[in-house]
């Protein structure tokens, strides 16, 4: 999306002189020729005006406004509730746009060419809602640039990471999470401790496998490749990589997601094998199905309606401040170590 500050590069005039010839206020101030070259050059790189900037006013409406990658996914709702209760004890009340990414492009929808068209119009559709700031609640933990550089007003983005100076980004610190499940597999004595992934080029899986590897060498021990069995986020995954597992003899399984762990149940109970007996299971995620399962799962609760709550709180506090600061600034919630019953106690 082309912006202000590149038409006023292109056209060798500051960004004043070109936001008021686009606005309209600029035949007194600007001569013909410059206007003429900055109108023709805004219409060469399609340039289409910033709603959210124009709307940009001194009363505010006290309306936040939510614009979400995809609801049904499991951690989004939790999330929104945080939002949600720091808004009812601050006055604030909310609009939100549902993309359905997921439901509509697959899961990969962040690499088509439909999704960046998809957040524009979202944009624009808040932005003609006149909220004071914006909150852009992820799918999936990545690098994007979601939300424009020139937006004109504050905003954050929510379970992923925005890579600008102007937007904070308020993430899960995935690598402690890691750590502590692996860690708690340690402490009851386990030293062949296997790993199922999620995707390969997942951000989680990059960070929860260095929290993995991190536990291991604090405890000295010797980090095996052989042990590493990438996956999916599935639970066909996990019933197809812990069979690779059982048979390096590993004691101990740490599954990246709690349904990854669920396909890992479904292999030991078909195979006669007696999870958290014969073979220990720690998940992450801590989805409500995990002290279903038998025997109830340890898991790695992560912090979500903490996380909602926190964006919530300093994008208000942008608003009422109305200062920005110009640094990259990346909020980490820790998450929670759940212990039940699927990590027994050996003796190697």
């Amino acid at each position: 999306m082309t912006t202000i500050r590149e038409i006023a590069a292109a056209c060798n005039v500051s960004i004043a002189t070109v936001s008021n010839i686009l606005n309209g206020n600029g035949k007194r101030k600007a001569s013909e020729r410059t206007q003429k070259l900055v109108l023709e050059k805004a219409r060469e790189l399609n340039y289409t005006p910033n709603l959210v900037a124009k709307n940009l006013r001194l009363q505010r409406t006290k309306t936040l406004g939510i614009l979400i990658e995809d609801m049904t996914v499991f951690h989004v709702p939790y999330v929104v509730d945080g939002i949600t209760e720091y808004c009812e004890n601050t006055g604030y009340s909310q609009t939100h746009v549902d993309l359905r990414l997921c439901s509509k492009l697959g899961n990969d929808y962040f690499r088509k060419k439909e999704f960046a068209q998809s957040v524009q119009n979202a944009i624009s559709e808040l932005a003609a809602k006149q909220v004071d700031g914006l909150l852009y609640i992820t799918s999936h933990e990545r690098v994007l640039k979601c939300i424009p550089e020139d937006l004109g007003i504050p905003a954050v983005m929510v379970y992923g990471y925005t890579h600008s100076s102007r937007y904070p980004s308020f993430v899960i610190n995935d690598r402690k999470g890691a750590c502590d499940a692996v860690t708690a597999a340690i402490k009851k004595g386990h030293r062949k401790i296997g790993v199922i992934t999620g995707e390969k080029d997942s951000i989680h899986t990059r960070l929860r496998l260095e929290g993995y590897r991190e536990a291991l060498e604090d405890a000295a021990i010797s980090v095996r490749e052989e042990y590493i069995v990438y996956g999916s986020w599935s639970r066909e995954a996990g019933c197809r990589c812990a069979e690779i597992l059982c048979g390096q003899g590993v004691t101990a399984i740490f599954c990246m997601s709690d349904v990854i762990a669920g396909g890992v149940y479904d292999y030991f109970h078909s195979h006669d094998i007696c999870p958290g007996k014969d073979i220990s299971i720690v998940g992450y995620d801590d989805r409500e199905f995990a002290s279903y399962l038998y025997p109830a799962l340890t898991s790695i609760r992560m912090p979500l309606r903490e996380l909602g709550m926190k964006a919530c709180q300093i994008l208000i506090n942008e608003i009422r401040e109305r200062k920005e600061e110009k640094m990259v600034r990346v909020y980490e919630a820790n998450p929670l170590l759940i212990e039940r019953d699927s990590v027994e106690t050996v003796s190697e």
